[in-house]
């Protein structure tokens, strides 16, 4: 937001940067390029590879506690980033509603599925995890990592957003 701007204007950019994202996500027309439509392609991505149940669709609500329910792995919530100043920086987490977190590490132009971990959430103790983007870097969650993430990418790939009916092109 720019300081600068008058109040009128300054109000109206702070409506088209937050507001209005909203409504159009209660209208279930999510742009794919935004926040919320990047987060709805992560969970996507989890629930065609695991043929898992996407909470968001089923209960007809974008807020609902959790987004997936998987058969092995419960309550999962789906956190999907590119990289920011070379790491993955994972926030508002919150352990106590769910039973497992997804972490979904994309490239920075969102062609491939980087990295991939599944993380119980009684071993997470913090609101936030950052996973390192090199991975020469030790990670306290190299452990939880999954080590075959064809599956995932390919059900990337062959996710078509066209036939999407609430993600929508800018």
């Amino acid at each position: 937001m720019k300081s600068w701007l008058c109040k009128t204007c300054y109000q109206q950019e702070y409506y088209d940067a937050f507001i209005k994202p909203i409504y159009k996500c209660r209208n279930k027309e999510l742009s794919k390029n935004s926040t919320k439509g990047k987060g709805f392609r992560g969970e996507q991505i989890f629930v065609i590879a695991r043929e898992a149940k996407n909470c968001n669709i089923e209960m007809d609500n974008f807020n609902f506690v959790y987004d997936v329910y998987d058969k092995e792995y419960g309550k999962v919530q789906v956190k999907t980033r590119m990289p920011y100043y070379g790491d993955y920086h994972f926030s508002g987490i919150d352990a106590d509603k769910y039973d497992t977190v997804v972490l979904i590490c994309m490239d920075k132009k969102w062609k491939n599925v980087i990295r991939i971990y599944i993380i119980p959430t009684d071993c997470i103790n913090s609101k936030k995890i950052t996973i390192p983007g090199h991975p020469s870097r030790e990670s306290k969650w190299e452990e939880f990592r999954i080590s075959d993430i064809k599956i995932y990418n390919d059900a990337y790939h062959n996710m078509s957003i066209e036939e999407c009916p609430i993600l929508k092109n800018d």
